[in-house]
């Protein structure tokens, strides 16, 4: 599934010339899919293929997929601390991914059916993973966190079925899983990741914590894994010998910390679940 767009002299691609699948089985609050091009574009600019290419904050990782997919790096490792994402992505870049996609296929979706698999406390990964991406799927705007609403209308009155493609998810699924030769994962936590690598000069950071600096922001009320330290990630960034980014949501604190720790910053327009307009700060050195 790598693209086969036009490669320039470096080896990474035309990043305007080709085009990323959906490759996420997530619904993720505050995912990334509109920002894969932009990124893209910025990894390509300095004309030098990364050796790897790191998510430490993975989520839906749709960028991360992005990259492997294209091949723009040598390696991609997406890192992610939350344990039942984590038992997904585990999952799906095992040999274990048909039994997620098969349970998926299976499931008859009803309340009870629903209910049932989410008052489970299941122990495996595999189950793990098919409740986490039930819930997903089936709750409002995708919110993982604990006290999370689940659908009642939905799209066009679909209910619990909205956001449920079975076929469409097992697809994904096995087409992530085929990347498995580019692409690691790791459960952890990923600034620790980045603290033990700040002389890796090829290697490529794209960070998108949880937007959780003021009690307003969408983080603290979306994720779980919302206590982060903010200064911290851009302090540990500016010494990052390789190149980085981090996305957040417009915020002047974060504007702040991005212009005394030396990033360049880029105000993006994007649109909400909602359909509002509203910015993104993408921030690189």
């Amino acid at each position: 599934m790598v693209g086969v767009g036009k490669k320039n002299k470096a080896g990474t691609g035309d990043a305007e010339t080709r085009t990323a699948s959906r490759l996420s089985p997530f619904r993720y609050p505050g995912g990334k899919t509109w920002l894969r091009k932009r990124i893209l574009e910025w990894i390509a600019s300095d004309g030098l293929k990364p050796r790897l290419f790191v998510e430490p904050f993975a989520g839906g990782a749709s960028v991360a997929l992005a990259v492997a997919e294209l091949g723009v790096a040598g390696r991609v490792l997406i890192i992610e601390r939350d344990p039942q994402v984590a038992a997904v992505w585990r999952t799906i870049l095992s040999d274990r991914w048909q039994q997620l996609a098969r349970q998926i296929r299976r499931f008859k979706m009803t309340r009870k059916s629903v209910d049932a698999v989410l008052r489970a406390k299941p122990a495996d990964d595999v189950s793990i993973a098919f409740r986490c991406l039930l819930k997903n799927r089936i709750s409002r705007g995708g919110i993982l966190a604990h006290g999370a609403g689940i659908l009642r209308r939905g799209e066009d009155g679909n209910g619990l079925r909205s956001r449920w493609y079975p076929e469409g998810l097992s697809a994904r699924i096995k087409a992530v899983y085929e990347l498995r030769d580019r692409l690691d994962f790791r459960e952890g936590d990923g600034l620790d990741f980045i603290r033990k690598h700040l002389e890796s000069k090829r290697t490529v950071i794209f960070a998108d914590p949880p937007y959780s600096v003021r009690s307003s922001h969408p983080g603290w009320r979306l994720y779980d894994f919302k206590d982060f330290d903010h200064c911290e990630l851009f302090e540990t960034l500016a010494g990052f010998a390789g190149r980085c980014a981090i996305t957040y949501t417009e915020s002047r604190p974060i504007r702040r910390l991005a212009e005394e720790y030396g990033f360049q910053i880029e105000r993006l327009p994007m649109r909400t679940t909602h359909h509002r307009q509203r910015f993104e700060l993408f921030m690189h050195k």
